[in-house]
């Protein structure tokens, strides 16, 4: 069965921590067993937090952040939200850190701790349901400050799609940035570029317990602008459990940049931890 909490962490993470499974009961707000729905129904919300946790070479809890995102279904098909993490705001399991997405939320950790200000950078987010069948297509995008000091604000455009059969399920959500403000930085405005960066995570899930799935996934950052020097792949485990009706936690441990043209962090250097939790209401 899939629980009230599954569903809606799927609506509103684009699953890539949900539980992937076969239903024999229909899901609220879908047509048949087979449908799947990526947007909360209407007047549900859904809280999100996650912890961040660097774990890279002599950077460990350097920075820590701590995410919350809070998604409100406006009407069946449209969902919006105040988005501070990297899952909510890219969809990979773990960022990284220098591309404008790593210390979210409030970073705790002081400037010493690799925290560019207590409270770096948020997005509004909208997202609207195309087709609720088994494989299930929708379109996102928002307003998003890269960066708030200075500003640097970036319009996003994305699209979400899930394939489930059983017990596994894919997920895609690629989806783009574009740069609007501070596009360059400089020596009075120092900081990642706001340019065209390119997000594209993809995502196994299986269903290992009635309550229990893992996930897989494999992701891509690419910057336009000098690609071959700043691109990342990362690997990311991830492991997510229905607590009750109402609440999810879950665990991901992530290499964000296994392969990159940076020129320092790559391989199993870099190594990201995050904790999150769910309460649907």
């Amino acid at each position: 069965m899939l629980s009230k909490t599954s569903t809606l962490v799927c609506v509103a993470l684009g699953a890539m921590l949900s539980t992937a499974r076969a239903d024999t009961e229909t899901p609220p707000g879908t047509d048949s067993p087979a449908d799947y729905r990526l947007t909360l129904p209407r007047g549900r919300v859904l809280l999100d937090a996650f912890a961040e946790i660097n774990l890279s070479d002599g950077a460990v809890f350097k920075p820590f952040s701590l995410s919350p995102d809070l998604w409100y279904g406006a009407t069946d098909d449209l969902t919006v939200g105040l988005v501070h993490s990297v899952l909510g705001t890219t969809g990979l399991l773990g960022a990284v850190p220098g591309n404008g997405v790593g210390g979210d939320g409030l970073c705790l950790t002081g400037t010493d701790g690799n925290c560019e200000s207590v409270y770096p950078r948020a997005g509004i987010e909208v997202r609207y349901q195309l087709t609720p069948k088994q494989f299930a297509w929708a379109v996102d995008g928002g307003l998003y400050f890269r960066d708030l000091d200075p500003v640097q604000l970036a319009i996003k455009l994305g699209v979400m799609g899930r394939w489930s059969s059983g017990k596994l399920a894919i997920e895609l959500a690629p989806s783009v940035f574009l740069g609007v403000t501070n596009r360059e930085p400089d020596l009075t405005n120092p900081g990642a570029p706001n340019q065209e960066t390119v997000y594209l995570p993809t995502t196994a899930l299986y269903t290992v317990a009635p309550k229990l799935a893992i996930a897989l996934q494999l992701g891509f950052v690419l910057p336009i602008e000098k690609l071959g020097d700043t691109y990342a792949v990362s690997v990311s485990l991830g492991a997510h459990y229905d607590v009750n009706e109402s609440v999810t936690v879950n665990l991901a441990f992530s290499l964000p940049t296994v392969a990159t043209g940076l020129a320092a962090g790559g391989g199993f250097d870099t190594r990201l931890l995050t904790l999150g939790g769910t309460y649907a209401f």
